[in-house]
């Protein structure tokens, strides 16, 4: 299955971008001030052994993904965005909340590299499967290789990546 994604103007894009810029500065600003005014929160992320050695509070990502997340589903629900890609948005906030929750995780368990990595390429496949694809224009072929380093996807090997 694949998605017939419908056009999004970029003034939506760029108020989109705007906004969940602003969202996330926001959301990291009161995260810093929560996890070092907080006791409670100090006290449980010293106690998971959470902060670096260099005093860099976990959980950096949290506030990126919500405003991420929420400025996808407002633009949704307001009708900026049309409705007929749903089911692309919601196999994107799948493939982005799985991403999130081995964030979360590995903040806590601090999960070996290879973990995270066959994670990763779980997290892919469910989203290949869930129809899920890339395809670059010709605009990019110049820049392909730059931009998909992966041998694997290099544009003379078979696959779903179109040029």
């Amino acid at each position: 299955m694949t998605f017939n994604s419908f056009p999004i103007s970029g003034n939506i894009y760029l108020l989109a971008y705007g906004i969940a810029l602003f969202l996330s500065f926001t959301l990291t600003f009161f995260l810093i001030r929560l996890t070092s005014e907080s006791k409670t929160v100090a006290n449980l992320l010293h106690k998971w052994n959470l902060f670096e050695e260099r005093g860099i509070g976990p959980f950096g990502g949290v506030a990126v993904i919500l405003s991420f997340l929420l400025t996808l589903w407002v633009f949704i629900a307001a009708g900026l965005i049309d409705r007929g890609n749903t089911n692309l948005y919601l196999v994107l906030t799948l493939g982005t909340g799985l991403m999130f929750l081995l964030g979360i995780i590995d903040d806590i368990y601090n999960c070996r590299p290879r973990i995270k990595l066959v994670f990763q390429i779980a997290v892919a496949v469910i989203l290949y499967f869930a129809g899920f694809q890339i395809i670059l224009s010709s605009f990019f072929h110049p820049l392909l290789p730059a931009l998909i380093p992966l041998r694997c996807l290099h544009p003379q090997q078979k696959g779903k990546l179109h040029l």
